[in-house]
Parts: structure tokens; C-alpha cells; sequence
């Protein structure tokens, strides 16, 4: 029997919590324990990943509806290291622009239940399940962004340190009005934003 587990859950609750369009509340079980390494967080994007691509037809089918992008399957965002000495030019930039891809599906994906609630303009159950289903998964993107931004921001710290000689309770203090903490703290609270909204269109179209 398969005991493996990622973020302290069982890989087959997992899959079945994605198939069963479920894995908003994995998300929130993981969030509320709050000591998930970055490790696993990336083992668990790799692992959906893997679950994503056979169900890729679907997917492009949802997407193309609301006039998103299809990204390419790629596992996990690019660690500083890669950025800056490893990591081709033209895979950034394809990597960034995928990322670009999902936080402006998502925002129109907003906007149009905004606006149609603010019209009082009903919106069907299957349709805002059908929002919730392509939110939650471009959502990936926008948390592979955190990683990212975090990884430039604790080398943000790390430069400071190297440049000062304060210590790194100092230095992850002075990072904080850095232009990397802001960057890194809107992905955050986007990312939280949206799982979030996932939860709300699933309940209003009453599937959760």
C-alpha cells in the first residue's frame, strides 16, 4: 500500500482530492499547519504537475473558453542561483511569461464576476465552478511566483550581509522596505487572494 506522503498528507488523498476537485481544502490543511518546507512545497507542485497532464485536454478546453493561455507544463520556478548563472535567457523569459499568462487569466477572470455581480447579473452555478476549476489551476503559477520572489528576497537579506556585516535578524529587517519584500508580499497575498475566491465560486455554485 502506498504510504508516501507530501506536506504531511498521503499522496493518494492527494490524487484523489485533485480528481474529486478537492484540493482546495489540501491547500487550506497545508496553510493552516503553516511549517511546510519550501522542498515540499516544491515536491507537491511536481507532483500535481504530473496529475495536470492527464487531464491537460481539459484544461485547454476551460482555458481556451475564457480566452487564457495555455502555459507549458513546466515543474518549479528558477532558484536565484539559476537566474543569475545558470538558467538560459530564453527559459526565463518563458518561465516569466507564463507566470504573466496566469495572473491576467485570473484578472479577467475577477473582473467578470465583479462586474456582473455589481449588475446584479446572474451568474450561472456551472460557470462559476468553471471560473473556480481555471483559477485554482493557473493558481500554480502564482505560487511558483512566491517561491521565486521569496528566493530574491532572502538574497536580498543575504547581500546586505555580505555588504554590511550585520547580522541576519538585522538584515531581514532592513530587506523589508526593499523593493523585493513588496514584490514578494503581493505574490503572497494574490496567492492567498485566490484560493480564497476558489473557496467562494465553489460554494456559490454549491460544490463544496
Amino acid at each position: 500500500m502506498n504510504k508516501e506522503t507530501i506536506c504531511g498528507i498521503k499522496t493518494a488523498d492527494i490524487k484523489k482530492a485533485y480528481f474529486n476537485k478537492k484540493m482546495a481544502k489540501i491547500f487550506t490543511d497545508i496553510q493552516a499547519e503553516g511549517d511546510a518546507s519550501e522542498e515540499e512545497l516544491n515536491k507537491l507542485n511536481d507532483f500535481l504537475t504530473e496529475l495536470r497532464k492527464s487531464e491537460k485536454s481539459f484544461t485547454e478546453k476551460v482555458i481556451d473558453m475564457f480566452g487564457g493561455s495555455i502555459v507549458s507544463e513546466e515543474p518549479k520556478p528558477p532558484t536565484t542561483e539559476e537566474l543569475y548563472s545558470q538558467l538560459p535567457e530564453e527559459d526565463l523569459k518563458t518561465w516569466k511569461e507564463n507566470v504573466a499568462n496566469a495572473y491576467n487569466t485570473i484578472g479577467k477572470i475577477r473582473s467578470e464576476v465583479a462586474f456582473r455581480s455589481a449588475e446584479h447579473k446572474q451568474i450561472k452555478n456551472e460557470e462559476l465552478y468553471d471560473y473556480a476549476i481555471v483559477m485554482e489551476t493557473l493558481k500554480r503559477w502564482i505560487g511558483q511566483d512566491t517561491v521565486y520572489k521569496k528566493q530574491l528576497l532572502k538574497k536580498r537579506a543575504t547581500e546586505i550581509i555580505d555588504n554590511t556585516g550585520v547580522s541576519r535578524k538585522e538584515a531581514e529587517d532592513r530587506s523589508e522596505i526593499s523593493k523585493e519584500y513588496s514584490d514578494y508580499k503581493n505574490a503572497r497575498n494574490e496567492f492567498d487572494s485566490v484560493s480564497e475566491l476558489v473557496l467562494i465560486y465553489k460554494k456559490r455554485a454549491g460544490r463544496e
